[in-house]
C-alpha cells in the first residue's frame, strides 16, 4: 500500500468531525423549564377543585412532572469517551486527523466545550459579590457570665452581640471590604448605563470617578459603627450592667410586635444625676440659664433668612359660605390659583437668567480685559483649555468605539 493512499481524504475526516461532535451534543442536556413540586395543582380563581393533567386548563403538568428525572451537565471525561466512541468505526488514520481537527476547532470557536454560564448586561449585577477571598470564620460564642442578668432577651442579645461583632470583624478585612465596594460600584454603575446616554454618547448620570472610595469610607463607618454596638453589648452584659429588660411596641396598629429594650443601670445613674442637679439649682442658677437660652434663641433667630411676603393670588373666584362649592366652582379656583403660580414661578426664572446674563457679561469683560493686558500668557492658558478639551473629546470617542464594539 502507498503512501498516498494511507492518508484519509477530507471527506471522511469531516465525517468523523462530525460523529463526535453529535456525540459531544447528544450528552448536553437541553434548557428545561423548572419542574412544579409533585403534589401542586395549577388552580384558576373560581373553579371549584384543583385540575388534573387531563383537564385543558391544567396546564403542562404531565411535562413539568416532579418525577421526572433531571440530567445533569456532562463531565469532560464523560465528553471524551463519547466522542472516541463515535470514532471506533474509522480506521486508525481518520480518527488521529479527526482528534487533531476537533482540537483546532474547539481552540477556534469552543464547539464541543459546554459554554460557562455569564451574566448579560440586561442583568443587574448583584449587589453582594458572588465569591469571597477570604472565608467566614465560624463564630464560637462564649459562656454566659455569671454577673449578668439572667433574662431570655439577655442571652440573645448576648449571642446576636458576639455574632454581629464577628462579622463586623469580618467585613472591615481589606480583601472582603474591596469585594463588596466593587460589587456596589458596579450595580451602580450598571444602572447609570440604564438611565441613557446623550447624543454625544456620555452618560446622562455618570458615576464620579471617586465613588468607589466613597463607598468604602460609608462602608467602613458602618461596619464600626457595628462593632462599636456589638462591643457595647457585650461590655454591659458581662459586667451586670443590665439590669433589666423594657418591651416597646413597634405600631399602634400592631400592638402584638414588641421590641425587647435593655435597661442598663448607667443609664439609670445618670439620670438619677441629671434630675438631681437640675433640682438642686439655685435662683441665680436658674436665672443664668434662662438667660443663655433666651441668648441662644435671639442668636438662631437672627440667622434666619427675612420672610418672603405673602403671595396673594388675583382674581380668585367668590366661594360661596353657605353651601359646600360644586365641582365646576372648585375647579375654577383650584385653576386660578395653579394660574399664578405658573406666572410667579415664570417671573422667578426671568429673573434668574437675567441675574445670569448680568454675571457672565462681567467675566466676559474681566477676560477681555486681562487678554488686553498679557495677550501672551492668555494665548498659552487658551491653548492649554484646547488641548485637554481635544483630549477629553478623543477619550470620550474611544469609549464610545468601545462600547459598540462590546455591544455587537
Amino acid at each position: 500500500m502507498s503512501a498516498e493512499s494511507d492518508q484519509p481524504s477530507k471527506s471522511q475526516v469531516t465525517a468523523a468531525v462530525i460523529a463526535m461532535l453529535s456525540a459531544s451534543s447528544a450528552l448536553i442536556p437541553p434548557p428545561t423549564a423548572p419542574a412544579l413540586p409533585k403534589k401542586v395543582a395549577l388552580r384558576r380563581r373560581g373553579d371549584s377543585k384543583p385540575p388534573t393533567p387531563d383537564d385543558p386548563g391544567a396546564g403542562n403538568l404531565s411535562a413539568l412532572d416532579a418525577n421526572q428525572p433531571l440530567r445533569s451537565p456532562p463531565t469532560p471525561e464523560e465528553l471524551d469517551a463519547a466522542q472516541e466512541a463515535a470514532l471506533a468505526a474509522f480506521p486508525e488514520a481518520v480518527r488521529a486527523a479527526a482528534r487533531l481537527a476537533i482540537k483546532e476547532i474547539k481552540g477556534r470557536s469552543g464547539i464541543g466545550v459546554r459554554p460557562q454560564a455569564h451574566l448579560s448586561e440586561s442583568v443587574r449585577p448583584s449587589p453582594i459579590p458572588t465569591s469571597l477571598p477570604l472565608p467566614r470564620a465560624s463564630v464560637e460564642v462564649p459562656p454566659f457570665p455569671p454577673a449578668a442578668l439572667d433574662h431570655p432577651e439577655v442571652r440573645a442579645e448576648w449571642e446576636r452581640a458576639h455574632r454581629a461583632a464577628a462579622e463586623a470583624r469580618f467585613l472591615l478585612q481589606p480583601p472582603v471590604l474591596k469585594a463588596y465596594t466593587e460589587a456596589k460600584l458596579a450595580c451602580e454603575r450598571w444602572d447609570s448605563k440604564q438611565r441613557g446616554r446623550k447624543p454625544s454618547g456620555d452618560l446622562r448620570y455618570p458615576v464620579p470617578r471617586e465613588r468607589l472610595d466613597q463607598i468604602r469610607r460609608e462602608m467602613t463607618l458602618g461596619h464600626e459603627s457595628m462593632l462599636a454596638r456589638a462591643e457595647g453589648s457585650i461590655r454591659s452584659i458581662a459586667t451586670g450592667d443590665v439590669v433589666g429588660v423594657e418591651y416597646f411596641g413597634a405600631d399602634e396598629e400592631s400592638p402584638w410586635i414588641q421590641i425587647p429594650v435593655l435597661v442598663l443601670q448607667s443609664d439609670l445613674d445618670r439620670e438619677a444625676q441629671r434630675k438631681r442637679s437640675t433640682a438642686s439649682r439655685t435662683p441665680e442658677q436658674v436665672a443664668e440659664e434662662e438667660a443663655n437660652w433666651d441668648e441662644m434663641v435671639e442668636e438662631l433667630m437672627a440667622d434666619l433668612p427675612e420672610r418672603e411676603p405673602e403671595l396673594v393670588f388675583p382674581n380668585l373666584p367668590e366661594l360661596p359660605a353657605d353651601r359646600e362649592p360644586t365641582a365646576c366652582e372648585a375647579a375654577a379656583w383650584v385653576s386660578a390659583i395653579s394660574k399664578h403660580l405658573r406666572y410667579v414661578e415664570r417671573g422667578e426664572q426671568i429673573e434668574a437668567k437675567r441675574r445670569n446674563d448680568a454675571a457672565k457679561k462681567v467675566r466676559t469683560a474681566a477676560k477681555r480685559e486681562a487678554e488686553r493686558k498679557n495677550p501672551e500668557s492668555t494665548a498659552a492658558a487658551k491653548k492649554a483649555v484646547q488641548r485637554s478639551k481635544a483630549a477629553e473629546r478623543q477619550r470620550r470617542w474611544r469609549e464610545r468605539k468601545k462600547t459598540g464594539k462590546d455591544d455587537r
